[in-house]
């Protein structure tokens, strides 16, 4: 993991990444960006990541856009800038409240036009930001987004960022796709601890495992372990898929709520289910997580 506390008390930028599949060496440690060199593995391709986290005063950001010019004299190969940079590209990119003046916007676009930057193509929902509010209070913007070098271009043709929804957060997540997904396969069976203290887990294997099954003993053996196996899945789905289904189906509720005011982001109706959705989300994961909890101690 790589952060920026001893650059900022709230330390605001944390990276985290899986060491399988690439290797980061941070290059510079600001109190708004983290720099650093990429490899891929097992590739050994070189890329550039910039991880931003723009201040919410605009002088504070005139450092952020010298740090961002001085970088780009140094990049030959691919480079990603993604994050949080606090301030918009252009005036369509801002709905309600205050309007823009071109020179609030000028400087953060100078400092993409200096370093040959470029968005990173949007799919889907363009506004990344919202307070929430409802009616004349309501703001929306784009203030996270992805930008690129033409090398990053040419190396990841199809690239391209979207946004998932706010949930319980102001600010969407940003997901940046380098390739078309490929669809995996099934999902290995795994034994959870917590299924041994639940009264009905022994009758459930118990059951399962007197099949009458027919053949060589390693045979039987294996049509009973799969029987069990079979078995508890659909146990678990039963007995401790509750829970988690709620969590699940409150956030597809808000996840339509947001997709409609997405589209319509004055629309007082669908404000109001958004924020009605969003407390029905936030109760069920705190129904969730004191489950875990409570589970936890049991094991301790």
């Amino acid at each position: 993991m790589c952060h920026n506390y001893d650059e900022h008390p709230g330390g605001r930028i944390w990276v985290l990444w899986n060491g399988a599949t690439v290797q980061l060496h941070y290059v510079k440690v600001t109190s708004q960006l983290i720099h650093l060199d990429c490899t891929e593995l097992p590739s050994g391709r070189l890329s550039h990541l910039t991880v931003v986290y723009g201040s919410n005063l605009a002088y504070e950001r005139k450092m952020l856009w010298q740090d961002i010019g001085s970088l780009s004299t140094t990049i030959s190969l691919p480079w990603l800038i993604v994050g949080d940079f606090n301030c918009v590209r252009y005036a369509d990119e801002k709905i309600g409240v205050k309007k823009l003046t071109s020179s609030y916007l000028r400087d953060f676009n100078n400092c993409i036009d200096q370093a040959f930057l470029m968005d990173l193509k949007i799919v889907g929902k363009t506004l990344s930001w919202s307070n929430h509010s409802v009616g004349i209070r309501r703001i929306a913007c784009r203030l996270d987004r992805a930008l690129v070098n033409q090398c990053w271009l040419d190396s990841f043709q199809d690239s391209y960022v979207s946004y998932g929804d706010t949930l319980h957060s102001d600010h969407a997540q940003l997901t940046i796709f380098t390739e078309e997904l490929i669809a995996g396969g099934p999902k290995p069976f795994r034994f959870f601890t917590m299924w041994a203290q639940h009264e009905s887990f022994h009758s459930t294997v118990q059951n399962a495992w007197s099949l009458d099954a027919q053949g060589t003993p390693l045979f039987v053996l294996s049509q009973k372990l799969r029987a069990v196996k079979e078995a508890l899945k659909v146990w678990n789905r039963n007995v401790f898929g509750r829970i988690h289904r709620r969590v699940h189906d409150a956030a597809s509720v808000l996840h339509d709520a947001q997709e409609k005011l997405a589209a319509d982001p004055m629309n007082n109706e669908y404000t109001a289910k958004e924020n009605q959705a969003q407390e029905d989300y936030l109760h069920s994961l705190r129904m969730e997580t004191s489950y875990a909890r409570q589970r936890a101690k049991q094991h301790c």
